[in-house]
């Protein structure tokens, strides 16, 4: 393996390791809605710590973001060292070129969304936090 493909294995990690990161700062902001939700607490105060989060998930997602331009970079570099279609380390090559515009995207991430395994946790937040307001 040369020091480009290398290179690609390492930030390809670090990008995995962002979209984690990114999904539990996420995560952290639906138990803190929760938390607030359940103690009656201040709805100004609730919303500051999401914006907060909401801020930090920016950040984790520009670091992300760079990462993909240099992973992409090197893709181009390996496609021109081996001057072929058919090779390993263009995942994010091919996706770039496949990618649909800003609404084929929101199209395609709100059809994932409705997926059972997708939608499953946040339909029964739905239902018992909208049960919950009609009680009260």
């Amino acid at each position: 393996m040369n020091k480009l493909q290398n290179e690609w294995n390492i930030l390809h990690q670090d990008i995995e390791k962002y979209a984690r990161f990114s999904l539990l700062i996420k995560l952290f902001s639906v138990l803190i809605c929760l938390f607030a939700f359940a103690y009656d607490l201040s709805a100004w105060l609730t919303i500051f710590f999401i914006l907060i989060l909401w801020l930090q998930n920016g950040i984790w997602q520009t670091f992300q973001a760079r990462l993909e331009k240099r992973i992409l970079f090197i893709e181009q570099q390996l496609q021109n060292i081996t001057n072929s279609d058919d090779m390993a380390f263009q995942l994010y090559s091919q996706f770039q070129e496949q990618r649909l515009g800003a609404v084929g995207l929101v199209k395609e991430y709100c059809i994932s969304s409705l997926k059972p395994t997708v939608a499953y946790p946040f339909v029964l937040l739905v239902i018992i936090i909208g049960g919950y307001a009609l009680i009260i």
